[in-house]
């Protein structure tokens, strides 16, 4: 950080627990007059002073709290409880057909690893050609 971000920081946490005051920061970093840095320090005092400390209610905490940890629960729920019958047949349709697919490519992959491989022989035939051993 610059010299000028570590003064501002240092004039942010002096600030939270109230043990900087701004003609302090000033002498100690010998900071000039009219400089851009005193303007900052100057304009942060005048609206830390204005500012007026807020704490919320216990009731906006529960409902805050609760809005954050079940939003998106309830929300699904929501949305899966307002399927119409048919979209939710469509919709399961739709899923086994991504599953299918998704196992008739990993089937077809290792098939082909399988003919690729030099030493490997397809399972069909494996299992004939060690059915045909055994005898």
């Amino acid at each position: 950080m610059s010299k000028i971000e570590d003064i501002l920081a240092e004039l942010a946490d002096g600030f939270l627990d109230g043990s900087i005051e701004i003609t302090d920061l000033i002498e100690k970093y010998n900071i000039l007059p009219g400089s851009e840095l005193e303007t900052l320090l100057q304009l942060a005092a005048s609206l830390e002073g204005m500012l007026l400390p807020v704490s919320p209610s216990s009731d906006f905490i529960r409902k805050l709290r609760h809005e954050l940890l079940n939003e998106e629960t309830e929300t699904l729920l929501q949305w899966l409880r307002g399927l119409s019958p048919r979209q939710q047949l469509a919709a399961g349709i739709g899923g086994l057909t991504v599953a299918a697919g998704i196992f008739w490519i990993a089937r077809r992959s290792s098939l082909d690893l399988r003919l690729r491989r030099p030493g490997l022989e397809p399972l069909s035939q494996e299992s004939d050609t060690s059915s045909a051993r055994a005898s």
